[in-house]
């Protein structure tokens, strides 16, 4: 049928657009909806309702597939329906209801009161009229016929006060019912018209899409999986996200991309302002003090006429006495005209001016940390509904490089900590998020891991492991004293350390770290004798010598030392001068390695296997020298 030049072909397509695609960000998402419809020859005008009330206007894209052409696409919310009238004809029955059960409830209450009324009368003739206390002969029926009728009238008006709830509950839900879609505040969904020009009848797809704001968004979540018995791959991480959306509409059976960019909106480039300087120009000086007031010391004080000439009074005196009485009596000197500048009463000195450099307005810029936005696709088709609740996916599992390590430290704890030095060898950036750890398939913590790159790396912390146990028994120590004129006391420490591995599997890289004291005087020498290490460089105190050094080398020399020499203890034992606090994963061999006093012992212990290491040192000072610290 032809159709006359002008008209447009009306198409609505309701809500039934398929979701193909949904993109979440931090704090939006991205959807994409594929409708198919026919169009007629010349004009078209394609209604899209049910958008979601989260929808950012500005973000509605249209493309088209097929032999037509889009002309314009409008995104409205569409005008609100008017009220209904305050009546309804369940309203008008429901109201007559009421009136007329209102007004038999009336009815009976009265009746009851005049019943009331008519035996009171008749009790007051009774008095008024007979001897007194007197019973008449027809007292006993007209008692019965009161609480026959009373009884009736009662039963009938809690009858008619049922009645009259049940009406109010039904005139309320009627209310309900006709106000719930309008007036209640709830926000309308949104509404897309676009316009279709097609030369001839014809089937076209269009794909619409939007963003929501603020009512979807994914977190990363982790699971770190370690295995104290692997030795190939001992760690593996799960890669999960949460994710969670409330825009109005479920998403359901959709293919999910998770992203990482964060929109950035009103940036501009930064504006480099003058760095502008001057001479410095002093203050003007203060105003001259008022005079003193008239006292009987008056003539023991100088009578300033101002700030200016009091100070340059008691200059001249300071001058002319230094060379007398000394820095000390200079110094007193100062304070007694200080205190004859008080009593003066003149204004005090201004504080000296510091010439500070001017202070630079920079222009905040925002960084992408490492600088790469990655995109996550879940596998497979994924259902998220509209409640606002998170759902976890998993996005993929890792297996990292990873090397196990243990640390123990003797004088602070007798635990074995666990860590994990794990390299992100995946195509993923991990980022920032909770994780949870489990060791050997037990739950151990819960940590966070920083953001990673590819071929990134982080420390994770997987706890103490109770499978090596760690004996420390007391320190002994021995005192003796040589010299003939000057008297010097030694003291010898002596630790031992023990390591037990009750595993069935060999235990590499188990660190032990120690400590020997630090003299910060020079009259107190710390000497370490076991393990023999090389001597830390020669450096103001704090000091440290090593027993295998007579003579402090240069700088140089022990700084290459102490960063390349290791010494081997026992089988599988190796030590050397440490620099850190424990909390590094190796120990950072340099120059400074040694002043510290701190010992690494790196262990390789076999199953079932034991190893003991001794910590030998000196402490030597004068005999009548205290020692604080110790």
């Amino acid at each position: 049928m032809s159709r006359s030049p002008g008209t447009v072909n009306n198409v609505h397509l309701g809500s039934q657009g398929r979701i193909s695609s949904v993109s979440v960000y931090s704090d939006r998402a991205e959807v994409i909806k594929m409708y198919k419809l026919a169009v007629a020859a010349g004009q078209n005008k394609v209604v899209v309702d049910g958008l979601p009330y989260t929808l950012d206007e500005t973000s509605v894209r249209v493309e088209g597939r097929g032999d037509a052409t889009i002309h314009d696409v409008t995104v409205s919310l569409p005008t609100r329906a008017p009220p209904p009238t305050s009546t309804s004809p369940e309203l008008l029955l429901f109201s007559d209801q009421r009136e007329e059960t209102t007004t038999a409830l009336s009815r009976y209450r009265k009746a009851l009161t005049r019943l009331d009324r008519y035996l009171e009368a008749r009790t007051e003739h009774y008095n008024n009229g007979g001897a007194p206390h007197a019973i008449p002969d027809d007292v006993g029926s007209l008692m019965e016929n009161y609480l026959e009728a009373s009884g009736k009238y009662d039963d009938k008006v809690l009858e008619l006060k049922r009645e009259l709830r049940k009406i109010d509950k039904a005139i309320n839900e009627e209310h309900a019912a006709s106000q719930k879609f309008v007036g209640s505040g709830a926000p309308c969904p949104y509404q897309a018209t676009i316009g279709i020009y097609a030369e001839e009848g014809t089937e076209v797809e269009i794909v619409l899409k939007y963003v929501v704001i603020g009512a979807a968004s994914w977190k990363p979540l982790y699971e770190i999986r370690a295995n104290t018995e692997s030795n190939d791959s001992p760690i593996e991480i799960i890669y999960k996200a949460a994710i969670k959306q409330d825009s109005g509409e479920d998403w359901t059976d959709v293919p999910i991309t998770l992203e990482t960019a964060k929109p950035t909106f009103g940036l501009s480039l930064p504006a480099l302002p003058t760095w502008s300087i001057s001479v410095y120009t002093p203050p003007p000086p203060p105003p001259p003090a008022p005079p003193a007031p008239s006292s009987r010391y008056a003539h023991l004080t100088p009578q300033p006429t101002g700030y200016s000439s009091l100070m340059q009074q008691i200059q001249e005196t300071r001058d002319r006495r230094a060379g007398q009485l000394g820095e000390e009596e200079t110094e007193r000197e100062g304070v007694v005209h200080a205190r004859t500048y008080q009593r003066s009463r003149a204004p005090p000195p201004p504080p000296a001016r510091r010439s500070v450099p001017m202070q630079i307005t920079e222009a905040s810029v925002s960084s992408s940390g490492l600088g790469v936005n990655a995109t996550f696709k879940v596998p497979g088709l994924i259902t998220i509904p509209s409640d606002g609740a998170a759902h976890s996916v998993t996005v993929a599992k890792l297996k990292p490089k990873g090397r196990l390590s243990w640390l123990a430290m003797p004088q602070v704890g007798n635990g074995v900590h666990l860590t994990a030095s794990i390299t992100n060898s995946s195509e993923y950036t991990l980022l920032a998020g909770p994780s949870t750890v489990y060791l050997d398939e037990s739950f151990v913590a819960k940590s966070k891991i920083p953001l990673t790159g590819p071929q990134g790396g982080f420390t994770c912390a997987l706890g103490l492991d109770p499978s090596i146990r760690l004996t420390i028994p007391p320190p002994t120590s021995s005192t003796s004293t040589s010299g003939i004129l000057t008297k010097t006391t030694c003291t010898s420490y002596a630790q031992r350390i023990s390591v037990h591995n009750t595993k069935n599997a060999k235990v590499e890289n188990l660190r032990v770290l120690a400590r020997i004291p630090v003299s910060l005087d020079e009259k107190i020498n710390v000497r370490l004798v076991e393990p023999s290490l090389p001597a830390p460089p020669a450096s103001t105190p704090p000091q440290v010598s090593s027993g295998t050094s007579t003579s402090p080398p240069s700088v140089k020399e022990s700084s290459e030392k102490s960063s390349i020499q290791a010494v081997g203890v026992a089988e599988g034992v190796t030590a050397w001068w440490y620099s850190g606090n424990g909390s590094e994963m190796n120990g950072v061999e340099d120059g400074a390695g040694g002043q510290e006093g701190k010992i690494q012992w790196n262990c390789a212990i076999d199953a079932k296997a034991k190893v003991d290491m001794t910590l030998r040192w000196d402490v030597g000072a004068g005999k009548d020298i205290a020692i604080v610290g110790l």
